[in-house]
């Protein structure tokens, strides 16, 4: 504890996903998922939130992800991958929330 500020970090979680695959060739594979999570933290949380205020809650918060993925053989050896993920948390603490996109391309050896 520093400056009355107190952080809860072993939360309770609930948690669900769902993930499918499909294989639409011998060489490609595509992919989609999503998940939501449920955290609730044990006793009050004391700190000074992104607008300023100092704040004594109870914290909770709710995150939803969905991606979607793809993988095209180009070789015995070569592998092609995008990937697209979205993800979103609301939480009882505006610093704690956040809003993103990611976008993946990558191209793979082995042996």
């Amino acid at each position: 504890m520093s400056n009355g500020t107190f952080l809860s970090y072993s939360p309770v979680r609930n948690s669900f996903m769902v993930q499918g695959e499909w294989y639409a060739t011998a060489d490609l594979t595509l992919n989609a998922g999503g998940r939501y999570v449920n955290s609730q933290y044990d006793d009050e949380n004391s700190l000074t939130d992104v607008d300023g205020v100092f704040k004594t809650q109870e914290r909770e918060s709710d995150e939803i992800e969905f991606w979607m993925r793809g993988e095209y053989h180009l070789h015995p050896h070569w592998r092609l991958m995008a990937e697209y993920r979205y993800g979103d948390r609301d939480d009882t603490f505006q610093l704690y929330e956040y809003d993103r996109s990611e976008v993946k391309l990558s191209i793979e050896y082995a042996r």
